[in-house]
Formats: C-alpha cells, structure tokens, sequence
C-alpha cells in the first residue's frame, strides 16, 4: 500500500435513513461523529436501526461496509447518557 493510500477499519451503528438512499452510521472517533453512506451500500440484512457495522474507510474508495460489526461500549455508554 503506498503513503497516499491509507485504510482504517471501524464499527460503526446505523442511527437513520434519509431520504435519497442515504444512511446516516455512527462511528466513535473520541466522540461521535455521523458519517453518510450509500444505503445501497449496506446489505438489506443489516440495514436495521441499531445494528452494528464493520467499515472499512479507504482514502481511495471512501466507505464499505464488510458485514457485521461488534458493538463499541464507549458509544452505546454515551448513546445512554444522550438521549435523543
């Protein structure tokens, strides 16, 4: 992999649906950060509100989703403490 490419792995929670084939997935970044992903992107199996992700950001190819994710205590500590 060269210097300019880099890939970061994450899990991340699907918090919403917009409209427009947009989902909105949580990642914890020291705090909460809302990135957008193609809902085409996600299987309909895993499109569920709540359900954990496993991500793959790439500075070449952005977001992919490569299944299910492990849930972060950090972030579902602090989604208890921040109700919407």
């Amino acid at each position: 992999m060269s210097e300019d490419h880099r890939e970061y792995s994450v899990s991340g929670r699907v918090e919403f649906h917009l409209s427009g084939g947009v989902t909105k997935v949580g990642i914890w970044t020291g705090g909460r950060l809302l990135v957008c992903i193609d809902t085409e992107a996600i299987p309909p199996e895993l499109r569920a509100i709540g359900t954990w992700l496993a991500l793959n950001l790439s500075t070449k190819d952005g977001w992919r989703v490569e299944g299910r994710g492990q849930p972060v205590a950090v972030y579902e500590e602090w989604l208890r403490n921040n109700p919407v």
